[in-house]
C-alpha cells in the first residue's frame, strides 16, 4: 500500500490518510531531532497552532502527522545548516495553511530517493547514532574494524558536544537492529500481546488523579523540567523526540507553550478521540538481536503521553508514597 495516497477509509472521515496510513508513513521516514536556530521560530509557531486546535479528530491527526511530514529528511546527506533551514521553514508554512496532499506528496518522494540511494551503496556499515534511527556510511568490503571504531567515535563525541551524553555512550554500542522481516514480528507479537481493557477497579479511587484536574494545567515551567529529563529519549510513533520539542518549548512568542499544556492535561484525562488512542497511547517497538539468540523488544512511547505520564506522576507522588510504603 502506498502511504502517501488517501485510502476510502480516509476519505469517509476526512482525514488525509487514515491513521494506520499515517503511522506507517511515520515509520518509513526519517525525522530529525535537531532544529537550526533559524528556523525554530517559524516551526514552533506552526507547530503551536497546530496543538491549540485539536477540539476534533482531524486537530489530533495534525499532532500526529507534524513530525513525519514537517521534520523529516529530505535527502540522504545532512546538507548545510541554511539549506536544512530553508526546507523545515517552507514545509513548517505549508502545514499551517493545511497543505496535506502536498507535503505527503513530497515526503513520499524523499523517502524513495533517500531509500535508493542507500541501496547504491556498495557495502553499508550501520551504527546506532540515536535511539531509533542508524547511521550509514559507504565503505569498501575491506573495511577495518578501526575505521569503524574510528567513525563510533566522531558519532559519539559529536553527540557528547551536544549535551546528549546518553546517547553518546548507546553508540558505541555494538547492539544491532533485528531484520524487518515476518520471523522479527512474530516475536514481538509473542513478547507484546494484545492487551486488554485497563482494570480500573485496580487503581484506589483516593490515587485516582483525573478528578482533581479537570481544572487543571501544567505549568510551562512544568513541561520545561519534564521535557529536559526527557531530553536524548527516542521518539514514539509520532516520531516527535523530546529534544526537538524542548527546543520548540524554548521559542517565546508562539502558541506552542498554551498549546502543548492543553494537549498534555486532555491527555492525561483521556480527552483523545478514540481512533487517535492506540497511536498516542501506544508505542514504537524496536527489536534489538540477542547475542544468545531472540530480540530484546524497546518500546518508545509518545513524548506527548509520557509528559501526561510524568504530570500525573507528580501530582499523586506523595500519595502513592504513603500508600506503598503501607
Amino acid at each position: 500500500m502506498d502511504p502517501a495516497a488517501p485510502s476510502a477509509v480516509a476519505r469517509e472521515c476526512e482525514l488525509p490518510l487514515s491513521w494506520s496510513e499515517l503511522a506507517l508513513l511515520a515509520a518509513q521516514v526519517s525525522v530529525t531531532d535537531s532544529i537550526p536556530d533559524v528556523a525554530r521560530g517559524a516551526v514552533a509557531d506552526a507547530f503551536g497552532r497546530c496543538l491549540r486546535h485539536h477540539q476534533d479528530e482531524i486537530g489530533w491527526w495534525r499532532i500526529f502527522a507534524f513530525a513525519p511530514l514537517v521534520l523529516s529528511s529530505e535527502s540522504a546527506a545532512r546538507g548545510g545548516t541554511r539549506d536544512r533551514a530553508r526546507i523545515l521553514m517552507e514545509k513548517a508554512r505549508l502545514f499551517a495553511k493545511g497543505k496535506f496532499p502536498e507535503l505527503l506528496a513530497r515526503v513520499r518522494q524523499a523517502t524513495a530517493t533517500i531509500r535508493q540511494a542507500q541501496q547504491r551503496q556498495q557495502s553499508d556499515v550501520t551504527f546506532p547514532l540515536d535511539d531509533d534511527s542508524r547511521w550509514s556510511v559507504g565503505m569498501t568490503t575491506d573495511a577495518s574494524a578501526a575505521t569503524v571504531s574510528e567513525r563510533r567515535i566522531v558519532a559519539a563525541s559529536k553527540l557528547a558536544q551536544k549535551g546528549l551524553h546518553a546517547k553518546a555512550v548507546r553508540s558505541l554500542d555494538n547492539a544491532k537492529i533485528a531484520p524487518q522481516d515476518a520471523t522479527t514480528a512474530a516475536a514481538l507479537q509473542l513478547l507484546h500481546p494484545a492487551g486488554g481493557e485497563i482494570a480500573r477497579d485496580l487503581l484506589p479511587p483516593e490515587l485516582d488523579p483525573r478528578q482533581p484536574l479537570m481544572d487543571s494545567y501544567p505549568s510551562e515551567r512544568e513541561i520545561s523540567e519534564m521535557l529536559k529529563r526527557m531530553k536524548g529519549s527516542a521518539a514514539g510513533m509520532s516520531r516527535l523526540f523530546p529534544a526537538t520539542l524542548l527546543q520548540l518549548f524554548a521559542i517565546p512568542g508562539t502558541q506552542l507553550q498554551v498549546g502543548l499544556s492543553s494537549v498534555v492535561a486532555d491527555i492525561a484525562r483521556g480527552q483523545v478521540p478514540a481512533p487517535a488512542r492506540p497511536y498516542f497511547y501506544g508505542a514504537r517497538l524496536i527489536a534489538f538481536e540477542k547475542k544468545q539468540g531472540g530480540v530484546r523488544p524497546i518500546a518508545c512511547g509518545d513524548v506527548l503521553r509520557r509528559l501526561a505520564g510524568k504530570w500525573l506522576c507528580s501530582k499523586v507522588r506523595r500519595e502513592a508514597a504513603t500508600f506503598f510504603a503501607a
